[in-house]
């Protein structure tokens, strides 16, 4: 799955800013099956990274997950490692997202019954 932002960044058409404008990007879900461990979506942004907002939900099995972020030369921009079920996870970070850019949700192993849902929430500049 994969969901382009066309609209940042937005402002004040090339004058100088005293402030940066931070934008809400549609929170994206990813659904995780109970036999997965890893959740990917590419995103095609021209922009800086302010905050993520990472949910996980309440797997049946205690994994944690690792969140990260691969530029469109499958560098990686940006990690963040074991990070607990059930919880929102609020990470502020300043990265570029330059054309596509593919999110990766890696869990330590499988979710168990059901699977889940994640929910990501990118606030660009």
């Amino acid at each position: 799955m994969s969901y382009d932002i066309t609209t940042l960044p937005s402002g004040d058409g090339g004058a100088k800013r005293i402030h940066k404008t931070v934008e809400m990007i549609t929170p994206y879900t990813e659904a995780i099956s109970a036999a997965a461990t890893v959740g990917s979506f590419t995103i095609r942004a021209w922009a800086f990274t302010h905050t993520i907002v990472l949910t996980l939900p309440a797997w049946t099995n205690d994994v944690t997950a690792t969140f990260s972020i691969e530029n469109s030369n499958d560098d990686e921009i940006y990690s963040n490692a074991a990070l607990a079920r059930g919880t929102t996870h609020i990470m502020a970070v300043e990265k570029p997202l330059v054309g596509k850019n593919t999110v990766k949700i890696t869990l330590s192993g499988v979710p168990g019954t059901g699977g889940g849902n994640t929910v990501t929430t990118f606030y660009l500049t």
